[in-house]
C-alpha cells in the first residue's frame, strides 16, 4: 500500500498502513499519524490538517492530503501551532 491510498482510506474512515503512516480511531476522531505526529484527524464532517513543518516526508503527505481533501465533502479546517485557521482565512483562537 501507498500514502496515497492510506490517505484516501482515511478520508473514507477505513483504516489503513504503510511503514510510516497509518489511520487510528481515537474516541471520537479518526487520526491520520505518521510516524508517531498525527497531522489529520476527522470528527463527524469536520476534516482538521495540522499544517505544522515537521519534515519534508510529512510536508508531502500533508500536500496530498490537501488535494484529495479538496475533493471531498469535508468541511477543511487547518489548524497549526494552536491557532485555527478554516478554509477562506478566518481565523479562530
Amino acid at each position: 500500500m501507498k500514502n496515497k491510498e492510506v490517505i484516501s482510506n482515511f478520508l473514507q474512515k477505513r483504516n489503513a498502513k504503510t511503514l510510516n503512516l497509518h489511520t487510528q480511531k481515537d474516541g471520537e476522531k479518526f487520526v491520520l499519524v505518521n510516524y508517531e505526529t498525527p497531522i489529520a484527524y476527522i470528527i463527524d464532517n469536520d476534516l482538521w490538517i495540522n499544517q505544522c513543518k515537521y519534515s519534508q516526508s510529512t510536508s508531502v503527505i500533508q500536500g496530498q492530503l490537501n488535494y484529495q481533501a479538496s475533493n471531498s465533502n469535508y468541511n477543511v479546517i487547518y489548524y497549526n501551532e494552536g491557532k485555527i485557521e478554516k478554509k477562506g482565512g478566518a481565523k479562530h483562537e
